[in-house]
């Protein structure tokens, strides 16, 4: 998987800012076109119709001051000094929910999306309302890097690929190779065991050496973890492990199903501490 075009969607906000400084590390490292992109509402004014009701019409002097506001700040982004030698385009997109960003982008083939996330807590997490990150996570097939706030690049020298082995992994774990490649990192196929869901060690290992049978890596290990739940053993194995980066298959599920089962890769990346990368199943 080579990451030739790269999107970052900012609101200019410090957890914007932090995986800006992601996707310039990696856009250096791939020579990768960088697309940054916001998301703003127009400004609309009140006119009279003949028939005696009341139409909505742009106030385009509003919006031409607030669209040269907003490329002077990209402008400034593109200077910064972890910016240096990337070749940047920037895009304006108005009137569309912020999660929806990289529905606008379809003259260019995007590789990868790179965001910020804050993460929630509480009613909201896991409900109806999620965060952008976990929308753009359910609904878009492009993998999804998010940058948790807080984080820093130091290179990416330990990976931790998370999977049960219940899914078919020959669309995913090859893009995950190519990543652990790309960095010289080692890679750790983690399996999570939880009360509910339990495989013996034994047919792990069977899994995994079926696994790198097919696609062969000399720096690969397979760990096997017991925890509470899925969302802890990958915290704590990511902790123990010193992970720098972690990648899930994610199924992307919407409307009901999403209600009824959740998306674990969702779950995890309002409450990681560390990059998750997430790739459509």
């Amino acid at each position: 998987m080579k990451f030739d075009s790269i999107v970052h969607p900012t609101d200019f906000s410090e957890t914007s800012l932090n995986a800006f400084s992601f996707a310039c590390e990696i856009a250096r490292k791939n020579n990768s076109k960088f697309h940054l992109v916001h998301v703003y509402e127009r400004s609309y004014y009140q006119v009279a119709g003949s028939g005696g009701g009341l139409t909505y019409q742009v106030d385009s002097a509003a919006e031409n001051s607030l669209r040269s506001e907003i490329l002077v700040q990209l402008k400034h982004l593109t200077e910064r000094p972890e910016a240096r030698d990337i070749k940047f385009f920037s895009k304006l997109i108005a009137d569309i929910p912020a999660w929806r960003f990289y529905e606008e982008i379809p003259e260019e083939r995007v590789d990868l999306i790179i965001m910020g996330t804050r993460g929630v807590t509480g009613l909201l997490h896991g409900g109806l309302v999620g965060t952008n990150t976990e929308r753009v996570i359910r609904h878009s097939s492009i993998p999804v890097l998010s940058v948790p706030e807080g984080a820093t690049f130091n290179g990416i020298k330990y990976i931790l690929f998370a999977t049960d082995f219940q899914d078919n992994l020959d669309t995913v774990y090859p893009h995950v190779l190519d990543v652990a490649k790309m960095f010289g990192a080692k890679l750790f196929v983690g399996v999570i065991n939880t009360r509910n869901n339990f495989a013996t060690s034994r047919h792990a290992y069977e899994q995994f050496e079926a696994l790198t049978a097919k696609y062969p890596y000399n720096n690969v290990e397979l760990v096997v973890h017991n925890d509470d739940s899925v969302e802890e053993g990958i915290q704590g194995l990511s902790h123990r492990l010193k992970i720098d980066l972690i990648a899930m298959l994610t199924h992307g599920r919407t409307g009901i199903a999403h209600l009824l089962r959740g998306s674990i890769a969702e779950d995890i990346s309002s409450s990681l501490s560390t990059p998750l990368l997430t790739l459509k199943a």
